[in-house]
């Protein structure tokens, strides 16, 4: 028989993992299993997800964040985690913990960030080029935008123009 809260997850159209305190996964719905793509049942978090790169300061692994995520604001406890699993690169992950028939539970809701995160890369990688160009050219660059204001001024425009 299906438990109230395995109804509950297998109902919401959102990815979602049940886990145990320790981070075993318990149960999960048809949307998690489009972005993780194996069954997770019994795995551990920290060998889905890593928690070492989390942008969470100090956490490195699932017990780490989900301690700083028990003292965190609901609203504030989603984080960012490469996935250790492909096709899925990264993801972002929000943490709910509740207590059913005297048994914890966390709900982690992930998110596939994947392409945000790639495009985010390329954006920096052209971003670090451009100003590598600027800053080493001798020829005087200045680049204006549609309005003619000044967008970017090389060291070279700088020392001609003062």
């Amino acid at each position: 028989m299906v438990s109230p809260l395995g109804k509950l997850i297998h109902s919401l159209p959102v990815p979602i993992l049940l886990c145990d305190p320790e981070g075993i996964v318990l149960d999960f719905n048809q949307k998690a299993l489009a972005i993780l793509t194996t069954n997770p049942v019994g795995v551990y978090l920290d060998q889905l997800l890593d928690f070492s790169q989390s942008d969470l300061v100090g956490c490195k692994t699932f017990e780490d964040v989900a301690t700083v995520m028990r003292g965190r604001n609901p609203e504030f406890n989603l984080i960012s985690l490469p996935v250790n699993r492909p096709p899925v690169s990264y993801i972002t992950a929000s943490f709910s913990f509740l207590v059913e028939d005297e048994c914890e539970y966390i709900l982690v809701g992930i998110n596939d960030v994947s392409e945000r995160f790639s495009l985010l890369k390329a954006f920096e990688y052209q971003q670090n080029l451009l100003d590598n160009i600027l800053s080493t050219s001798t020829d005087a660059l200045v680049v204006f935008d549609s309005l003619g204001c000044v967008e970017l001024f090389s060291p070279a425009a700088e020392s001609m123009f003062g």
